[in-house]
């Protein structure tokens, strides 16, 4: 059958009267014999085979094969299976099971995984060195009952926060150690596996960390004593939180300040901010903030921490800012432009994929609508040509061929796309270059045109005496069908800045400013089939705004689908 032939990668005419021993690996022709020797003497056999097919491609297939017996020969039905991506596949998951293993075990930090109970089902080494306990020691064991006393309470509350979150950080001091005290960073996270939920608690231990941050921090105070000019504002007060000095003459010179300007000033006379000033009071109560604020359209990144003296003596608060307004221009920017194509791609009706090495990696939610299926999943890594008519294929394939050779193609194609039932429908298709994961694809753009053409057939059936008359005119003229428009001629589209193709298929409510909306559904509800007057702002393609008056408005029906013709003309402030 054709499922067959296509194993070895042939017709199924081609095969016929071939020997099975063609496709027979040398060295498996004792296992083939051996397999056929049984099946003539059971009558049935099933096993293992390996093949070579046309292409020179070795495959294992799962085989199951019967001898039927007649009146002048016997023959033999043979039912088989390519088994090959199904082992490579089991390979590809025990490969990764090992990975996940090894990179679970090398992590640094103690991970837990419980169940939602808080039993334990498994860790990691760094867990049992960290408790001097094997996995099978701590396995079925509760966390709580491993860590200090004076912590057990703390997780307790952190599974409440767990649950009522998902998730929780928390930084931990463990004070009862012989070598002075310890702190550890715990997180933990819901986690789903096979169906189930599991917790997943991670902790590790940062007082290395905190002791040379401790040391680092007790470094830059005293750098910044001896500072006098630094690429950053540097200030400190006393304790009522009154400026005592400044430093950096270049930054506060960009803040427009003089020096010394600041000095006898409070810092909630200068800063106007009340987070601000509860982070120096945070200041003076031993922690060192970080925050961030703005000045005369400036965006600055600050920390404040307290200031002592040689003796460790409270003498106020020291803080340093620096200037990220472009840094943070940057990148809301870049977060902005992320987030609009990614609001664009999804939610735009046209067809977006991208296909790399022939292979689909990328399509959005209306692609998939469109091509009949579930989920992007079902698609991708599927060939892009498969979903070409095979009429189109060739024209297809050398406009791909183009844009890879680095040309820039704006002409459309009309493609003959195939959806999942087999059918077709006709679409407008744009390529053109684009990147993914770091290597060259092809981007594509369609939209489907087919209802537009079944339209615009309808409307030569019904205008084609008038054409003419519609596109010279100086009126803008546009004929719509359910509120979609199905003709703009050229004077309508030039009103709005637009190509008349641009608008066809579009809904005129996409054209008319929010403020008209009412109008427009009273337009739409007519009763008697004909009326005038209706004046809308309607929006330009460069986002302005054209008071155009609606003159004559004729309703008509061919077979069950109405259609209604406007003259439309700009409103008399508009010409003046």
């Amino acid at each position: 059958n054709p499922a067959g032939a296509a194993i070895v990668r042939a017709e199924p005419e081609a095969l016929i009267g071939r020997m099975a021993e063609d496709f027979t690996l040398p060295e498996e022709r004792a296992e083939v014999n051996a397999f056929r020797n049984i099946l003539m003497h059971n009558g049935r056999n099933s096993g293992v085979l390996k093949i070579r097919d046309l292409a020179g491609e070795v495959r294992e297939l799962m085989v199951r094969a019967a001898v039927l017996e007649g009146a002048k020969e016997w023959r033999i039905i043979a039912v088989f299976r390519d088994l090959s991506e199904e082992l490579k596949t089991n390979m590809a998951v025990k490969e990764a099971e090992e990975k996940f293993r090894s990179v679970f075990d090398a992590h640094p930090a103690a991970i837990f995984i419980e169940t939602p109970d808080g039993i334990i089902v498994d860790v990691n080494r760094t867990a049992e060195q960290i408790f001097n306990l094997t996995r099978e020691e701590i396995v079925g064991k509760r966390l709580r009952d491993l860590v200090p006393d004076e912590v057990q309470a703390i997780f307790s509350d952190l599974r409440r926060t767990l649950f009522e979150r998902g998730e929780f950080q928390v930084e931990l001091a463990i004070k009862r150690f012989p070598d002075g005290p310890r702190w550890a960073e715990a997180s933990g996270r819901v986690i789903q596996a096979g169906g189930r939920s599991f917790l997943i608690v991670i902790i590790r231990d940062t007082t290395k960390e905190k002791k040379l941050l401790e040391e680092v921090k007790e470094s830059e105070a005293r750098l910044k004593l001896l500072m006098a000019r630094v690429p950053a504002i540097i200030w400190t007060t006393d304790i009522n939180l009154r400026f005592t000095s400044t430093l950096g003459s270049s930054g506060t010179g960009a803040m427009g300040l003089k020096p010394g300007e600041l000095i006898g000033m409070d810092v909630h006379g200068f800063f106007k901010n009340p987070n601000v000033e509860e982070a120096h009071r945070q200041a003076l109560g031993g922690r060192s903030v970080s925050f961030e604020f703005t000045y005369q359209g400036r965006a600055y990144q600050a920390r404040v921490e307290p200031l002592r003296g040689l003796e460790g003596q409270l003498l106020g608060t020291i803080g340093v800012a620096q200037d990220i307004t472009e840094e943070r221009n940057t990148r809301e920017e870049l977060e902005e432009k992320r987030r609009l194509y990614q609001v664009v791609v999804e939610n735009s009706p046209l067809i977006i994929a991208v296909h790399q090495d022939g292979k689909l990696v990328m399509i959005n939610p209306a692609g998939v609508r469109a091509l009949g299926y579930n989920s992007p999943e079902d698609l991708l890594g599927a060939s892009a040509l498969e979903f070409v008519h095979p009429e189109d294929r060739s024209l297809a394939l050398a406009r791909v061929r183009r844009i890879t050779q680095g040309e820039t193609v704006v002409t459309p194609l009309l493609e003959r796309v195939r959806r999942r039932d087999g059918s077709y429908f006709t679409a407008r298709v744009f390529h053109a270059p684009f990147m993914w994961a770091g290597r060259p694809a092809v981007l594509v753009i369609a939209r489907d045109i087919t209802r537009e053409l079944e339209l615009d057939e309808q409307v030569q059936a019904v205008l084609p005496h008038s054409r003419a008359i519609m596109e010279n005119s100086p009126h803008g003229i546009i004929v719509e069908s359910n509120g979609r428009i199905i003709y703009a001629n050229t004077a309508f589209a030039v009103m709005l800045g637009w190509e008349p193709e641009e608008l066809t298929g579009k809904p005129i409510s996409e054209f008319v400013l929010p403020g008209y909306q009412e109008s427009l559904a009273e337009y739409r509800e007519l009763a008697s089939g004909k009326g005038t007057g209706y004046e809308w702002e309607w929006r330009r393609k460069d986002g302005s705004g054209l008071r155009l008056v609606i003159e004559v408005i004729t309703r008509y029906r061919m077979g069950d689908q109405f259609y209604t013709l406007n003259f439309l003309r700009p409103a008399e402030k508009e010409k003046v």
